[in-house]
């Protein structure tokens, strides 16, 4: 099971370009839910860093100088000297180390028991001394894996650390340092570096769903359907930004929860017209837009083209419920 979820996910070309506009989408939308966290922090609001995500993020996730390829260079080598990144990359990625220690990043599969552990030691010492032709083609194709795995990673961590990174910078420039390593906010209180960077670090890794937080039922549930687990978290991460509470008042925030139910109503409903004007009608009469998989209009935004052709931009999971 775990094998086949990793096939669908992880070692996917087609899921390593379209996650991180899943991924990027619900950590913007996400941010709103941790408002109260990021003001206690000394951090008034959210969209810098949500802007930030989108441009360092997604904009830049397959550019050579990104924090993507930061990520994967990492991965692929654990030097953090980064060599070869423009001086803005190495800068940008002075954190990573804290952004490790403090627990930020998330994996989709992990290996932490000793005889798991103990497989991979032995298969990567047979991988450094292959004895016959049929060793030699398992070690390529396990290094092939690995590399593609070291895409995912990135892939998946990049808005986690760019999140991170953001916070950690807006904390200490929005607070007064009274000396290294510490900190004190407007009202008084005092902020040691431990703090900002494990509070961080929780905020980033939590901001969409975290692979790591699971119960004990999970390999029971996720058994009779995949990535059961991944979904209750992402649907109760949702919630929580859906439902959030007004500071001041402790209640339901109602201006916020509106905004989630009407919004992407309306969009959903303005993307249909502008594609059903914009769309040629088929030899049949029918518009060439309603003829689209509903999965497909369900779980995307369209931009129509005038020849009926469409470029599809995938909404978050979780939200896509919103617009249809």
């Amino acid at each position: 099971q775990n094998m086949m979820a990793r096939y669908v996910t992880a070692l996917n070309p087609l899921f390593w370009l379209r996650n991180p506009f899943r991924d990027t989408f619900s950590a913007i939308l996400n941010m709103r839910s941790v408002e109260t966290e990021l003001r206690n922090l000394g951090i008034p609001s959210s969209k810098d860093i949500a802007a930030s995500l989108f441009k360092k993020g997604l904009m830049g996730s397959f550019s050579k100088n990104s924090v993507r390829q930061a990520l994967y260079h990492y991965y692929s080598t654990h030097d953090m000297s980064f060599k070869g990144f423009s001086d803005e990359i190495r800068a940008y990625m002075e954190d990573l180390g804290k952004f490790l220690e403090y627990g930020g990043q998330t994996e989709y599969f992990t290996q932490t028991s000793y005889n798991a552990v103990k497989k991979d030691l032995v298969t990567a010492l047979k991988d450094m001394n292959p004895e016959n032709r049929l060793q030699k083609g398992q070690a390529i194709a396990r290094n092939m894996v690995e590399h593609m795995s070291h895409i995912s990673d990135s892939l998946e961590n990049m808005t986690r650390y760019i999140a991170f990174k953001e916070m950690v910078d807006a904390i200490k420039a929005n607070n007064t340092q009274l000396s290294p390593g510490l900190w004190q906010r407007a009202d008084g209180r005092l902020l040691h570096e431990n703090e900002i960077y494990a509070r961080a670090a929780n905020v980033a890794l939590n901001l969409t769903v975290n692979f790591g937080m699971k119960g004990s039922w999970a390999p029971v549930i996720n058994s009779l359907y995949m990535f059961a687990s991944a979904s209750i978290a992402g649907n109760a991460r949702m919630l929580e930004t859906i439902m959030r509470k007004n500071p001041a008042t402790g209640k339901l925030d109602v201006p916020n929860f509106a905004k989630f139910m009407m919004v992407p109503v309306v969009a959903y409903a303005a993307q249909a017209m502008l594609c059903r004007a914009l769309m040629p009608d088929d030899d049949d009469g029918i518009n060439t837009y309603d003829k689209r998989p509903d999965y497909e209009k369900n779980n995307n935004f369209i931009i129509p083209g005038l020849d009926g052709s469409v470029v599809t931009i995938p909404l978050p999971f979780g939200y896509n419920f919103l617009w249809t």
